[in-house]
């Protein structure tokens, strides 16, 4: 304790340590006293203190940093030696751990103040569960404020960081007011939100945390520190732990969901975007990645934050809709508003960004003509299977001779035309999800199984993990009743689409390319059913007998693991997955 303590006084200038805790403990106290007398209601004096208290907290760190104090500040860090990595850990940690004490002290004013009147709610039943609700919404304020501060901490100039903070205000407010409007609802369970809300914190303080580090490396020009070791082991832990520990982390809240009878389609679409937020978080922690599209890394990271905060509103604070197509979670109808506004906002962000950001990230549209032509090739494909499936299905029954009618059927029911539409449009609208899971698959994770296992090996293997991913989507989302045959159908996709996106991949080193056909399969789904709603994809029953007639109809993408590139016959791994590279123009050099 007595090392923390005194990393953190080290850490930052003694006028902040001392005199900004006490400014913001008094101004929080007195905001909580004056509006709890007027309005007389725990939601209002709640959002008031939480308001100000990310207001101060968020600008007064700022402008002391990178204002006020900006030279005191660089001096006390640069000062210390390479060992000093344990000192700014400390640090940090002790910026964190105070940060929720004094949320937590000045937060219990309006706790106790409307103390019955929360008992009278069943809000709280005990003093115990009033002190947990205060912590809760204390551990809320950490969190929203951290995400901030982990956006902003990238910005190097002054003053593209004021509207940098403007945008974070903006995120983190929703961020915290959200929660507050949450947590403080009848019936609500304050234990169970410090677990959610200390596990949130717990991951933004760490990505906050090897940020900053990474910074300080930097400036000594430090390449391989840090408990990972190297870049890639690195950004290996940091995939996994958010690609699917994370995933995992929010099966239980998707279980309460489905066990209240709710809809958990927000889950699902925020799913998809967790590999490509570890290899963007992956990214920007590295060293040797060069210039990278930061402003489209961070639409990534905020989208995911954003869309893990609506998937736990949407079953502690459930809200229900009517659209045009029915009845409606309110969570996920604005998840995917805040997907369409980032697809237009990255097609801008990617197009401004430059052709060597682009090409460090692996996001270049390469090759054009043997991408175009690997997207008419799945569409062939892919209607080739619907087609086996219709001749093995009309064959069970005796129906050979029905074998054209029934396949054109599914493409000629009144209606069609509109479905096909919606495909169309959703493509530029929507493609950012699916961009978030090939992003990881097929461009961060496909290269690393293939040179640890082979290239065929490895590439099944990327299957049966991408199968298992989708474990809690197969119990609870597309079937609850058949979850453990579903999840043999889940595999037998997977390992089948990893197969041939992986050969296309290879082929094209073209994102977008794979991403386009992950687009269009689970897009079909609204053709083929005639329903543009998520209904059409839930509660499924799958018999075991549908396996078999899965794996005949995926035939066709297996047999590019026979492939000379998928025996390893072609180019060599490294060159395969070989970042491209940019050299300044002469005349700019000179």
């Amino acid at each position: 304790m007595k090392k923390l303590i005194k990393s953190y006084m080290c850490f930052s200038p003694l006028k902040y340590n001392i005199i900004f805790p006490i400014l913001e403990l008094v101004i929080g106290v007195g905001v909580g006293l004056f509006i709890g007398m007027l309005s007389d209601d725990i939601v209002v004096t709640t959002v008031a203190i939480v308001g100000v208290l990310m207001m101060a907290d968020m600008y007064g760190d700022f402008f002391v940093f990178q204002g006020l104090f900006s030279k005191e500040y660089e001096f006390g860090i640069l000062r210390n030696s390479l060992k000093g990595e344990g000192v700014l850990k400390l640090a940090i940690i002790g910026d964190q751990i105070r940060r929720v004490i004094l949320n937590f002290l000045v937060l219990l004013v309006p706790v106790l103040m409307f103390k019955s009147a929360l008992y009278e709610s069943g809000i709280v039943s005990n003093g115990a569960e009033v002190a947990a609700l205060a912590l809760c919404l204390a551990l809320a304020e950490v969190f929203a404020i951290t995400v901030g501060f982990m956006i902003t901490r990238m910005v190097y100039n002054f003053q593209d960081g004021i509207f940098a903070m403007m945008l974070v205000s903006i995120i983190s407010g929703g961020l915290l007011f959200g929660s507050v409007f949450a947590i403080l609802r009848p019936g609500t369970d304050p234990y169970l939100w410090i677990i959610v809300m200390a596990v949130l914190s717990f991951i933004v303080s760490f990505i906050m945390i090897e940020r900053a580090i990474s910074k300080f490396r930097l400036s000594f020009g430090e390449k391989k520190m840090g408990r990972f070791g190297d870049d890639s082991k690195k950004k290996l832990w940091i995939f996994i732990a958010v690609a699917f520990v994370l995933n995992y982390l929010m099966l239980p809240l998707m279980y309460m969901g489905v066990k209240n009878g709710q809809d958990t389609s927000v889950f699902v679409l925020v799913q998809m975007f967790y590999p490509a937020c570890a290899v963007v978080l992956g990214k920007l922690f590295s060293y040797n990645e060069g210039k990278l599209p930061k402003a489209f890394f961070i639409t990534i990271i905020v989208t995911t934050l954003l869309g893990v905060f609506a998937s736990a509103l949407s079953v502690f604070a459930p809200q229900t809709i009517e659209t045009a197509i029915g009845s409606a979670d309110l969570y996920y109808n604005l998840m995917t508003t805040v997907v369409i506004i980032v697809c237009i906002l990255s097609i801008v962000l990617l197009c401004v960004c430059g052709k060597e950001k682009r090409a460090n990230a692996g996001l270049r549209f390469k090759n054009p003509g043997k991408s175009l032509m690997f997207i008419l090739l799945y569409v062939a494909l892919f209607f080739g299977r619907l087609l086996v499936l219709t001749i093995v299905g009309c064959a069970q029954e005796g129906r050979i001779a029905d074998v054209f009618t029934e396949f054109v059927s599914m493409f000629t029911y009144d209606g069609v035309g509109i479905m096909w539409f919606n495909v169309f449009l959703n493509l530029p609208l929507t493609f950012v999800m699916f961009f978030g899971e090939e992003y990881g698959w097929r461009y961060y994770l496909q290269p690393i199984m293939q040179k640890k296992f082979g290239v065929a090996l490895g590439t099944i293997l990327l299957g049966i993990a991408w199968g298992v991913w989708h474990i809690g989507e197969d119990f609870m989302f597309y079937s609850t009743e058949t979850g453990v045959q579903m999840l043999c159908s889940q595999l037998v996709t997977c390992i089948s689409y990893a197969i041939f996106f992986g050969y296309a991949y290879m082929k094209t080193k073209n994102i977008w390319v794979v991403t386009v056909m992950h687009f269009f399969n689970n897009n079909m789904i609204m053709v083929l059913s005639g329903d543009l709603s998520t209904s059409s994809m839930q509660g499924a029953v799958v018999d075991w007998s549908m396996i078999p007639l899965a794996i005949i109809g995926f035939v066709v993408f297996w047999a590019f693991i026979f492939t000379p590139t998928m025996r390893g016959k072609g180019e060599p791994i490294e060159e395969v997955y070989k970042v491209e590279t940019f050299s300044a123009p002469e005349e700019a050099k000179s």
